[in-house]
């Protein structure tokens, strides 16, 4: 009994130690594929309607460098969105927070639209009971 669960921790252990090399942890993504993930939520400041990843103006292009420095300096995705929504506000994030009265505004838009698509009653067409006559003039 003691032979075989000397025998079973070591191959337990032969186990492990073969298996391990070929155990690594995903590889981080490279610098070029963070900056344009981190671009990808930015809002670029001279064409507005496009993401600073997207974008082909020069404003556009530093952006996109400041991006990769701070990434090169250790700084984390918020902390770089936070650098760019501290210069221009809020409106930078293409996603922004939703918090405070942001979020009171994207709740409320469901309702609101409902509301305004749904016939009302008073504009609804009056029904008449069978073999009433209007008055007529």
């Amino acid at each position: 009994m003691k032979k075989m669960s000397l025998r079973s921790v070591f191959v337990f252990f032969l186990l492990i130690f073969v298996f391990a090399g070929s155990l690594h942890a995903a590889p981080a993504p490279d610098l070029d594929d963070q900056t344009r993930a981190i671009a990808t939520e930015l809002r670029c400041v001279v064409c507005q309607n496009l993401s600073v990843a997207d974008s082909p103006s020069e404003m556009a292009q530093q952006m996109r460098a400041i991006v990769r420095e701070q990434l090169q300096a250790g700084k984390s995705p918020d902390q770089i969105k936070d650098f760019f929504v501290s210069k221009y506000g809020e409106w930078v994030l293409l996603k922004p927070k939703t918090s405070g009265f942001s979020a009171l505004l994207w709740i409320s838009v469901d309702p609101i639209a409902g509301f305004a698509a749904s016939p009302h009653r008073t504009h609804a067409p009056r029904h008449r009971a069978a073999g009433s006559r209007r008055f007529e003039h």
